[in-house]
């Protein structure tokens, strides 16, 4: 795969485009792998260590950019400055020659330092990116579980994924759950669960990925999480996954995700 256009969007909603060709082009940009810290334990009279955990951490992809400044235009320069501001998150989209979109939550560790030849001003930019993996795709995947049903979905990316829960209003607690069958596969079991309060709360929107309860006006509802919730246990692993609410229908929302772009 080749990239055809990149997108950068700072935090203050100003954007620029790059593409194959002049004026503002892309001439490079990595994408691939992540770190990460392995912690190994000695095996007792065996030769070899045993990988105890994998801790991920997030990504730096450098990139190279060029501008064809044919007529001296200083305002294209300072535009550039200002959309790549340092060390404040913006939306790296990147799309492929495939047709294929990639998001990338990602900010610039540095400011531009332009090099001229010519007419063409080039800089490099490595984008930093906490989160270690980027949304595939075009659009969100939603899928619409009844009440007192057990629903399946599946998940396509090759990690882990959170998601989005989109509770309607209901006067009393609900749980949401991710479900397995017990070992004799005879019975469901809650696997992971999500308790809230949703007396007099309205619509809830439960992000597992940014730990995060809101109402549909966007207000943090994160107090009517029950003590014993941990957000972070909800998410849909690779293949089947299996959800339920007893309580009332609800809507399970997330993107596919990919550990790299090309």
């Amino acid at each position: 795969m080749r990239i055809k256009k990149v997108i950068f969007k700072n935090c203050y909603g100003e954007e620029i485009t790059f593409t194959r060709h002049f004026p503002l082009y892309v001439e490079k940009i990595d994408t691939f792998g992540y770190s990460g810290r392995f912690n190994s334990d000695k095996l007792i009279d065996s030769p070899g260590q045993l990988t105890s955990s994998f801790d991920v951490s997030g990504k730096v992809m450098p990139a190279e950019f060029a501008f064809w400044d044919r007529y001296g235009d200083s305002q294209t320069l300072k535009k550039i400055e200002r959309v790549f501001t340092p060390l404040k998150t913006g939306l790296l989209t990147v799309f492929d020659t495939d047709d294929m979109i990639y998001r990338i939550d990602a900010y610039p560790t540095a400011a531009p330092a332009f090099q001229r030849t010519g007419r063409v001003i080039r800089w490099s930019v490595s984008f930093a990116a906490d989160y270690p993996y980027w949304i595939k795709g075009y659009e969100m995947k939603s899928v619409e579980i009844p009440a007192n049903t057990v629903a399946e979905i599946f998940n396509h990316s090759m990690i882990p994924t959170p998601v989005m829960l989109i509770l309607p209003a209901f006067e009393a607690s609900r749980t949401v759950a991710k479900v397995r069958l017990n070992t004799n596969n005879s019975q469901w079991v809650d696997d992971k669960k999500i308790k809230v309060d949703t007396y007099n709360s309205g619509i809830l929107k439960i992000n597992t990925k940014d730990y995060k309860v809101v109402d549909e006006s966007g207000e943090n509802k994160n107090n009517v999480l029950y003590e014993d919730t941990q957000l972070d246990d909800i998410f849909l692993e690779p293949g089947i996954n299996y959800f339920r609410c007893i309580q009332q229908e609800f809507t399970v929302r997330f993107w596919e995700l990919t550990a790299g772009v090309i």
